[in-house]
């Protein structure tokens, strides 16, 4: 899974409901009601209970990180983006500064949004993505 946080826990996805869960990684709640309604439909909470219980199969100890992963990514000696929401409420921006900083070419992007930059940001996210591509 991901990287430890250094500040900061992630969220326990186990702790509350499916659908709040989903909610908080939404810095902006309109956006989450136009993609999924005000309360999703069956299938939508079915797949999300799904997602979650195949989480539990590979992320649950340690919880959503593996130890060995700051040691791993120091091999990735290639430009690497990584972008982080501002208000990301599931996953600490210590998690996203210490990718940065294990990645040897990696740029670290904080925008305004949550934990699912791309369905709440996704034109932004595509246009630091075309520009670091362009850099490079």
């Amino acid at each position: 899974m991901g990287i430890q946080p250094t500040r900061g826990e992630i969220m326990d996805q186990f702790l509350i409901s499916t659908l709040d869960y989903v909610r908080a990684g939404f810095a902006d709640q309109g956006k989450f009601a136009e993609i999924y309604k005000e309360r999703p439909d069956v299938d939508q909470l079915v797949t999300w209970e799904i997602n979650r219980e195949m989480s539990t199969r590979i992320a649950w100890k340690p919880y959503m990180f593996n130890q060995a992963m700051p040691h791993l990514i120091k091999a990735v000696t290639v430009p690497t983006l990584v972008v982080w929401g501002k208000q990301n409420h599931v996953v600490p921006l210590s998690c996203g500064e210490r990718y940065q900083q294990a990645m040897p070419k990696a740029k670290l992007e904080v925008i305004d949004g949550g934990h699912y930059l791309e369905a709440e940001k996704h034109s932004e996210l595509a246009r630091l993505t075309k520009s670091f591509i362009a850099a490079k």
